[in-house]
């Protein structure tokens, strides 16, 4: 297990600054969510996810950071203050290059990792709060042995 590096910026950890939505609304970090795909496990985020929304990353919004009707109103059950600790979600403003899920983009960009190597893409992981396979075709920031993301992409 190594840190990536490199380009596009989706492989590299987040910045501290919450980052900018498609409305300018800032990301809540971490926030959380029950994903459809993931029924009965909430997961912590840090940043921009495209859970439920392949190749178009969204967040949520910080109710602190943000105006209150920044954003879109979330029909979720759960995305209120005292559930999620967020109301709204915005699509964010910078994107990784869309590509289908499971399947390389077209020309594969190298990705090194801090160590130097070359990530070897596409590659198949268990995430220990999913349990289920997934196939990842870029870094990711999931945790080997916690639930939940982790700060750096790997």
């Amino acid at each position: 297990r190594d840190k990536c590096v490199g380009d596009p910026p989706g492989f590299l950890a987040p910045e501290k600054t919450p980052p900018l939505t498609a409305k300018g609304c800032k990301c809540k970090m971490p926030w959380k969510y029950e994903s459809g795909a993931i029924p009965g496990r909430e997961v912590t985020y840090i940043g921009c996810s495209d859970i439920d929304s392949p190749n178009k990353a969204w967040c949520a919004v910080d109710p602190e950071l943000s105006d209150e009707d920044c954003g879109m109103r979330s029909d979720d059950s759960k995305a209120t203050l005292s559930g999620y600790g967020w109301t709204n979600w915005d699509y964010c403003m910078d994107e990784v290059k869309p590509h289908e899920q499971g399947v390389l983009p077209d020309p594969v960009e190298d990705v090194k990792t801090l160590n130097g190597c070359t990530c070897s893409l596409p590659y198949d992981f268990t995430p220990s709060d999913v349990g289920v396979s997934q196939t990842f075709t870029t870094c990711n920031r999931y945790g080997i042995a916690n639930g939940g993301a982790h700060t750096d992409w790997w």
